[in-house]
């Protein structure tokens, strides 16, 4: 990545944060980030801008000068709203470049299809709970090759 706007964060496409939590995909040569600071991250990346509220892609080509949104419309998220992330401090992709996310403020996790406009709901309510089918601010998540859900909370984990 040239030319971004460098450790002050912000809320254009070419600025970039502190990174909180990060996915490899070796398979695409593409890093995903979950973003929360002032800080710039490598040269191809997924990363959520916290008080952004969107995730976004990074090409590790010399001369990208902006991400693109790929989850999230940029408003906070509130719990049934699977288009809107609250807070994510963990992103995942499989082997079809669906997108697993993390919402630590809304207690739960989406899965976001490729171009796709809206999360859909895989773990958790949106409320915190410590029964069966509830979450508690949920801060990784992990998919198996099976498509089986494993998400990191706080205190409580589902699969």
């Amino acid at each position: 990545m040239t030319n971004q706007t460098i450790n002050t964060g912000g809320s254009t496409l070419s600025q970039i944060g502190l990174i909180n939590a990060l996915f490899i995909d070796q398979a695409t040569n593409s890093i995903y980030l979950s973003d929360t600071g002032p800080y710039c991250p490598p040269t191809y990346c997924y990363y959520y801008a916290m008080n952004n509220y969107r995730i976004q892609l990074w090409s590790l080509v010399p001369g990208t000068i902006a991400g693109t949104t790929v989850a999230g419309i940029g408003a906070y998220g509130a719990p049934g709203l699977y288009n809107a992330i609250a807070t994510s401090y963990g992103l995942y992709v499989d082997s079809s470049g669906t997108l697993f996310v993390s919402d630590y403020g809304n207690h739960l996790v989406t899965k976001w299809i490729r171009n796709s406009v809206s999360g859909i709901l895989v773990a958790g309510t949106g409320i915190s709970g410590s029964n069966l089918t509830h979450l508690s601010g949920p801060r990784g998540v992990w998919v198996d090759g099976n498509g089986d859900n494993v998400s990191r909370c706080s205190g409580r984990c589902v699969s």
